[in-house]
């Protein structure tokens, strides 16, 4: 193999890695639910049935078909994630142990904004439109972690626009229809170990005296890049007074990132061959199509039952293709092979007096990932919810949501990888996450 050769080659292996959209490894996909503080309450179970607010624009929107006024209603959610890892195994391309501390996690709290508003009009007509974020996470590991070389910062949203429109058809079915204008944005970071690089190019002897062997030379690595997509949602409502019964379905959403890279510390070795340049990048990633089946029945006055399922279509995310605008730049393909997963949850609510509504949930929420494709960009494996919650009801115009979710992730999770630049990763995580929403509703 001729040097030029060897260098594209170690090149094309030592971004691989680095180039996976951010944290696309989250337990139940990087999907978030967290759009109302009152239906976190109860671990969002019922989601499609239980919609007699303006938050029934992400979650059915039929069930603008409820609204007796005109409404607002918005949250703010708190997610902090702990994924805290211990170490079997890391070494680097030469097989040394790598440098670093070995106990850092991939902690990153984030917050996650929601906005609605819903009217009815005449002849069981409504309107609504929504602001939201339907997918999001964030993970960030110390900057000389033992996984720098895979992972640093991952961070990743998609926020819709959502104009609403549903129709009661007669007493008890309702339908609704909304288009969703998302935006999605991607930011990554890692480290380059070049010396490594160098070592899949050439001999080591020869970059040794370059002063190029594994984790002598370390280099950044950054890509961040953004999209707007376009799909839609439907959602049908059957109201039989004290029973409800609801299914929605959400569509998937292509998008065509165009992102910009750049790179630090790069060795003139490879600098002379035109690689390893600031300058763009593009890949293609599509959203989960899903589908939700909810139900929900009053007891009688105080309390009300609710179960959902909800099915999550994962495999679409079965690869990440990085093209770089650069010619003498490999592009790079990272599979990911995904599976479909599935999320049952059920939930009751208490009215215990004029004033105050109190609820719980419980959920199972399986993960698309496969063992052996988890990575540190977000080491998540299948959850299991518990959710308490509020509502402060201070008159027939205000009310005040809180909710709250511990979900349990696993301890012991294992991840074994090998970087695209020869290290290796062995070890185990223990993963959990807080949720905490405020909220409220305002009708008018």
């Amino acid at each position: 193999m001729n040097h030029k050769a060897g260098i594209k080659l170690a090149v094309s292996l030592a971004t691989a890695a680095a180039v996976v959209l951010p944290g696309l490894a989250h337990a139940g996909g990087f999907a978030l639910l967290e759009q109302s503080a009152r239906s976190l309450g109860r671990a969002h179970s019922g989601g499609a049935a239980l919609v007699n607010d303006a938050s029934s624009i992400f979650y059915n929107p039929a069930g603008l078909t409820e609204l007796t006024q005109p409404q607002v209603m918005g949250s703010l959610t708190w997610i902090d994630l702990q994924a805290d890892f211990t170490k079997e195994i890391a070494v680097d391309a030469a097989g040394r142990p790598l440098s670093g501390p070995e106990d850092g996690g991939a902690n990153k709290p984030g917050y996650v904004p929601s906005l609605f508003f819903g009217t009815p009009l005449n002849n069981g007509w409504a309107f609504g439109v929504g602001l939201y974020a339907p997918y999001g996470l964030n993970t960030d590991y110390p900057p000389d972690s033992i996984a720098r070389y895979q992972a640093i910062y991952s961070g990743v949203a998609g926020v819709n626009l959502t104009p609403t429109v549903a129709w009661q058809i007669n007493d008890i079915w309702s339908i609704g229809l909304g288009v969703d204008i998302q935006y999605f944005t991607a930011k990554l970071t890692s480290d380059i170990d070049y010396g490594a690089a160098c070592f899949g190019a050439l001999d080591p002897v020869t970059c040794s005296s370059l002063g190029l062997s594994p984790q002598s030379h370390d280099g950044y690595f950054g890509l961040s890049g953004n999209d707007t997509g376009y799909g839609w949602n439907v959602g049908v409502l059957a109201n039989f007074g004290k029973t409800k019964v609801g299914f929605t379905y959400r569509s998937s959403i292509n998008h065509d990132i165009d992102g910009k890279v750049r790179f630090e510390a790069v060795p003139a070795l490879f600098a002379a061959q035109g690689l390893f340049q600031d300058g763009s990048a593009s890949t293609s990633i599509k959203t989960p199509a899903q589908a939700s089946l909810s139900f929900a029945h009053e007891l009688n006055d105080r309390w009300t039952i609710s179960a959902d399922v909800t099915w999550m279509g994962w495999n679409s995310f079965d690869a990440i293709n990085i093209d770089f605008q650069n010619p003498k730049q490999p592009d790079t393909t990272q599979p990911e092979n995904w599976q479909n997963s599935w999320r049952y949850s059920v939930g009751v609510d208490w009215h215990y007096n004029d004033a105050w509504t109190f609820r719980g949930g419980l959920a199972y929420d399986q993960t698309p990932i496969q063992d052996q494709y988890r990575t540190p960009r977000l080491p998540g494996d299948t959850r299991k919810w518990i959710a308490l919650g509020a509502t402060w009801h201070l008159s027939n115009a205000l009310d005040l949501d809180i909710g709250y979710a511990h979900l349990f992730v696993g301890d012991n999770i294992p991840i074994d990888q090998i970087g695209q630049s020869g290290d290796h990763l062995v070890g185990t995580y223990d993963v959990a996450t807080d949720i905490v929403s405020i909220g409220f509703r305002y009708g008018f």
